[in-house]
């Protein structure tokens, strides 16, 4: 209406009917309402500003332009569009709940295949969705959330995961718990996103798209939550992952995981992190296994059970993650290759050995190491 008739003076020209006609191209419905608006509007204005002339002459040139920016917005949207659809992500991306194309174009921008990217925990850090340790020389006064990062980013991964709450049951489960621990909506949704991240990477590495979990059986109470210091992103396992046919840990690694990444309410992070791999874990009790997990509880050494390890691993090899006393068995029964250890920094005054066994240096042979934050990564072959 202003490219075409200009200011005040120029609407009060023409007759209602023309402006109805006007405006009803661009906004049908209201339409008629609207006409009515203006028309009573221009009849109780009694007060002529100065220099209403010369606006009169400028507000249409100037409708004009913004015309043809949006027009240009409009075709940019759709060569973007056409882009992202052309990418071979592009499928993978979107399949997750909330992620449109103005997301995954976003994604694709600032994290493309993710190689730039060691772990989750790195991106979620770029993104700035990983709380942060506040300390005091030697005092710890807890985890805030994060300034820094890429806000674009950031702020596109959140309204993805606010979008997902009415359409991913997963999504809303999630959330809802937060708000019953008591945090506000905004944190709330800020813990969603960095779960959505994690499940997110494994989807870009992986290249495999969304799979909503089954829904999970509830929990046998959970032990209260240690406090640990936040010594940064451990290493990614993808490397060891890529190699290994069965994964063998003991109970206290394994309700490790059960409680500090709560897999049983998030059954789909299992599978990004161990996907269909069998899992051996050794314990003489009842334990809950995450919905859809290859989880085969064992009772007895190591040695009862390698006949149907090596027969689940195939060509592969058998990892066994964490549980130090297992792989003193293996390395019993002549089955120990290869030990990779990454320390924390982290000094403890007293503790377990972290391999019962002992292995002098000549039986060891150092074949990698690399540094990744805070943390190391060294694996020696056993000779």
């Amino acid at each position: 209406m202003i490219e075409q008739f200009g200011g005040p003076q120029g609407m009060a020209g023409v007759t209602k009917s023309k402006l109805l006609r006007v405006i009803a191209k661009a906004y049908p419905r209201g339409a008629t309402d609207f006409a009515d608006a203006i028309t009573t509007a221009l009849g109780e204005q009694t007060v002529i500003v100065a220099g209403t002339a010369a606006a009169e002459q400028v507000l249409p040139k100037l409708a004009a332009s913004l015309r043809q920016v949006l027009d240009q917005r409009d075709e940019l949207a759709v060569q973007v569009e056409k882009v992202v659809d052309a990418h071979p992500l592009a499928e993978v991306l979107t399949s997750m709940p909330g992620v449109g194309i103005r997301t995954a174009a976003r994604i694709l921008l600032d994290v493309g295949d993710a190689s730039a990217f060691p772990s989750a925990g790195h991106l979620a850090a770029y993104a700035g969705l990983a709380p942060v340790t506040r300390r005091s020389g030697t005092s710890i006064r807890g985890e805030f959330p994060a300034r820094a990062g890429n806000k674009h980013l950031k702020r596109a991964l959140f309204l993805s995961a606010f979008a997902a709450l009415k359409s991913d049951p997963t999504s809303r489960a999630y959330y809802d718990r937060k708000r019953a621990q008591g945090k506000k909506h905004n944190a709330a949704l800020i813990c969603l996103s960095r779960r959505r991240c994690d499940v997110l990477f494994a989807m870009i590495k992986n290249r495999e798209p969304y799979r909503a979990p089954a829904p999970t059986p509830e929990p046998s109470p959970k032990a209260p939550r240690r406090l640990t210091t936040n010594i940064g992103t451990p290493p990614d396992m993808a490397p060891f992952l890529g190699q290994a046919g069965v994964l063998v840990m003991d109970s206290h690694t394994y309700e490790w995981l059960l409680r500090q990444e709560d897999v049983l309410h998030s059954a789909e992070l299992w599978q990004a992190w161990f996907g269909t791999r069998p899992v051996f874990v050794f314990t003489s009790r009842q334990l809950p296994a995450p919905h859809g997990a290859d989880v085969r509880f064992c009772n007895g050494s190591v040695a009862d059970h390698l006949s149907a390890l090596e027969q689940a691993a195939g060509e592969k090899t058998i990892w066994v993650q964490g549980g130090g006393d297992l792989a003193g068995q293996l390395l019993d029964a002549g089955r120990l290759d290869r030990i990779t250890l990454t320390p924390a920094p982290a000094f403890l005054a007293a503790g377990k050995p972290l391999l019962p066994r002992i292995i002098e240096a000549a039986h060891l042979r150092l074949v990698g190491s690399r540094q990744v934050g805070q943390f190391v990564g060294v694996t020696y072959q056993v000779c």
